[in-house]
């Protein structure tokens, strides 16, 4: 029998978003390591190449140790000034996040993971996360639909309505991450979004996409060609809160941790 985590909360609709999850400002982080890599494309000898979909069909490098680093680095850097963050289960992301939140001494339910009913089933959530400062968050499956893809665009609906849900960052991936920056630009046309796009994979496609700003107030150039993730996590966090004061620290030093 596969192992399934009790959920903290069970939501069926946003009537329980703000009773059940407020407190304190969001970030969205949509970030994942696609799958089917072999020893050489983890250690990015060879990047290989990850279909994403942006309104035609296309292919973008897969960098999976710049995957892990960005979502690492930008982790530490929004627990660090007071952000909670918000991820939906992925097997390769939802361990590190709660791993590093507990590991900071971060409160509970500073990492918010969202999964379906379906996401449950088929192992999403690893049996060996650390919840000490996170939650999980389940919604029920889409009766009306008979696929994952459905199941997640209801619980997507909900998770990118976190109250206090300040932007999002995106991180590799592959169409999920596109997802959930359409489900999150939908709910938000005016905060601000970043993808990191030299982690590649989906989150390439998202900065290429015309007419869009995925850099906010930040030089796309940074985010595109700067490999230093601890100083890209230091710029975002620093853009996002600007004008933004809930007692979090205001002077960011030239050196992050």
């Amino acid at each position: 029998m596969r192992f399934q985590r009790k959920p903290d909360y069970i939501l069926h609709d946003r009537d329980g978003l703000e009773y059940e999850l407020g407190g304190g400002r969001a970030l969205l982080l949509s970030a994942n390591v696609p799958s089917a890599m072999d020893e050489r494309e983890s250690l990015e000898i060879e990047p290989s190449e990850v279909e994403v979909w942006d309104n035609s069909r296309k292919s973008a490098p897969i960098y999976p140790a710049r995957i892990r680093d960005a979502s690492s680095a930008l982790g530490r850097a929004a627990l660090t000034h007071n952000y909670r963050i918000v991820c939906h289960a992925h097997p390769s992301v939802t361990p590190m996040m709660l791993q590093l939140a507990s590991d900071m001494g971060a409160r509970k339910a500073s990492v918010i993971v969202f999964a379906s009913e379906f996401d449950l089933a088929y192992g999403a959530v690893p049996p060996f996360c650390n919840w000490s400062a996170g939650i999980l968050v389940v919604t029920p499956n889409n009766r009306l639909s008979l696929n994952a893809r459905g199941h997640a665009a209801a619980m997507r609906e909900l998770m990118v309505r976190t109250p206090g849900m300040q932007g999002a960052v995106f991180i590799g991936g592959r169409r999920d991450v596109q997802f959930d920056a359409d489900a999150f630009q939908a709910a938000h046309p005016f905060a601000k979004c970043y993808a990191i796009e030299s982690t590649g994979s989906a989150a390439a496609a998202l900065a290429g996409r015309p007419h869009s700003n995925f850099h906010g107030d930040l030089d796309r150039g940074l985010l595109r060609d700067s490999k230093s993730y601890s100083l890209i996590a230091h710029r975002i966090i620093q853009d996002l809160s600007r004008g933004y004061s809930d007692g979090a620290p205001e002077v960011f030093s030239n050196v992050f941790l």
